[in-house]
């Protein structure tokens, strides 16, 4: 009874698998790191934005602190309410409103601004790389 099996199983050809499987497979674990590495990139680029729009607030209010308690928003002020006086001594005008003007929350609150805008582009970049199908990733990088 086995000899009938054996007849039978010994004239199938054993199945090969089809040619460049090994290759699609490789390229397939490739693209799902690739996936995951701009995942995790677009996490820790989201937490980053967070972080960055509280510093911007934050920043925004010392800024607005400092340019009242300095008197650079009266200064400025004259621009508006007294033009012909800012325009006779407008080097004297300009010389106070810089001496005025709060640097180091100005120079922070700008700094805040930059790193904002600047991870909003690498989140809106890895989102829309995350959203675009697993072929074209790789493909595109």
């Amino acid at each position: 009874m086995h000899t009938g099996y054996d007849k039978l199983f010994g004239k199938i050809q054993p199945l090969e698998p089809p040619a460049g499987l090994g290759e699609r497979i490789v390229q397939s674990i490739h693209e799902e790191r690739l996936v995951l590495s701009i995942k995790r990139r677009l996490v820790l680029f989201t937490l980053g934005l967070a972080a960055s729009l509280v510093v911007l607030v934050f920043s925004f209010m010392s800024f607005r602190s400092g340019v009242v308690s300095s008197g650079f928003a009266d200064f400025f002020s004259l621009l508006f309410s007294d033009f012909r006086v800012v325009t006779y001594y407008w080097q004297n005008y300009i010389l106070s409103l810089l001496e005025s003007l709060p640097i180091f929350s100005l120079a922070i609150f700008l700094a805040a601004i930059f790193s904002v805008l600047e991870l909003v582009k690498l989140t809106a970049r890895d989102a829309k790389e995350i959203l675009r199908p697993a072929h074209l990733i790789h493909n595109h990088n």
